[in-house]
Formats: C-alpha cells, sequence, structure tokens
C-alpha cells in the first residue's frame, strides 16, 4: 500500500483560504486549462481541498488569477 501523502497546507500550519493573493501557490494547483485539480491529484484534506477551490474562485473573482489559460 501507499502511504497517504501529507496535506502541504496542515504541514505549514497554513490556512488555504488566507492564501487567496498567493497567486504563485494557488496557480500549483490549478491544471493548464485553469481547472482546479482534484484531491487525488493534490493530495490534499477535503477541508483544505474545499478551502482551496474557495481562495483560488476568490483571486479570479479579484483579478487575481485568469479563469481561463490557452
Amino acid at each position: 500500500r501507499h502511504a497517504r501523502r501529507q496535506d502541504p497546507f496542515n504541514l505549514l500550519g497554513l490556512d488555504p483560504l488566507h492564501e487567496f493573493k498567493n497567486v504563485p501557490l494557488l496557480s500549483r494547483f490549478v491544471t493548464e486549462m485553469g481547472r482546479i485539480r482534484p484531491r487525488s491529484e493534490t493530495g490534499l484534506s477535503t477541508k483544505n481541498q474545499r478551502r482551496l477551490s474557495k481562495a483560488i474562485k476568490r483571486a479570479r473573482a479579484m483579478g487575481l488569477m485568469p479563469f481561463t489559460y490557452r
């Protein structure tokens, strides 16, 4: 069996929702097409995956991140 990956936000003690201005961090969790990566790829906990998606949507609404990429 594979060991479960540790949630990087829990390891660093960060709240994804407070990181909505940190675009380089958020863009690591977005595909080349601009879609939010699924939890199976990110290795985040359920709670942090929800908070991450909310942070990405917030950054998009504020114009910090594009909605789509080319």
